[in-house]
């Protein structure tokens, strides 16, 4: 399973996604999707694959 979420984006890094111990979800950061989408949308699906 694969969640959506706002982890935050500062200048210093930000987390992309993470996957809970003992579980089948993968959460990903939702902000740096946008911001790929948005800007550089032919490097969307590698971030996400990736990620």
């Amino acid at each position: 399973m694969l969640g959506l979420a706002n982890l935050g984006n500062h200048p210093e890094g930000f987390f992309g996604g993470f996957y809970p111990v003992g579980s089948n979800v993968i959460v990903m950061n939702k902000i740096p999707l946008e911001r790929i989408k948005e800007t550089r949308l032919e490097l969307y699906k590698p971030y996400a694959f990736h990620v």
